[in-house]
């Protein structure tokens, strides 16, 4: 994996998990990033994958709580299984990275807590 797609999929993560649970999750939004170069270093301990896909869930299930998002709950099984059946964390990163283009279009306002965007 590159350093490129590292960061892609580091950021994307990180405004899901942040969006969808608030700015008090800030240091558990880097999990991906962090289990990433813990691969690469060659350092994995076997329950931190679960909890970072974990983390993602309870994060969009946050999110599609907010008005703003309500559409996408007839999504969430699927999205939730994509994440469960995820067995690398390439293969969960291009899913945040989906999920972020989906959920945060580009020139969209950003708010800092639960997707009330655009909504000010």
């Amino acid at each position: 994996m590159s350093d490129k797609e590292l960061l892609a999929f580091s950021k994307a993560y990180h405004k899901l998990i942040t969006r969808g649970m608030g700015p008090g999750f800030t240091i558990q939004a880097e999990g991906l990033g962090l289990f990433i170069l813990d691969q690469r270093a060659g350092y994995t301990r076997p329950t931190k994958f679960p909890k970072v896909k974990n983390l993602l869930i309870s994060a969009l299930s946050q999110l599609l709580r907010t008005t703003h998002y309500k559409a996408f709950q007839l999504q969430m099984a699927a999205w939730q299984q994509t994440i469960l059946s995820a067995s690398s964390s390439k293969e969960l990163g291009q899913f945040c990275v989906h999920l972020a283009e989906l959920l945060f279009p580009p020139g969209e306002e950003e708010s800092i807590f639960t997707g009330e965007k655009g909504l000010q």
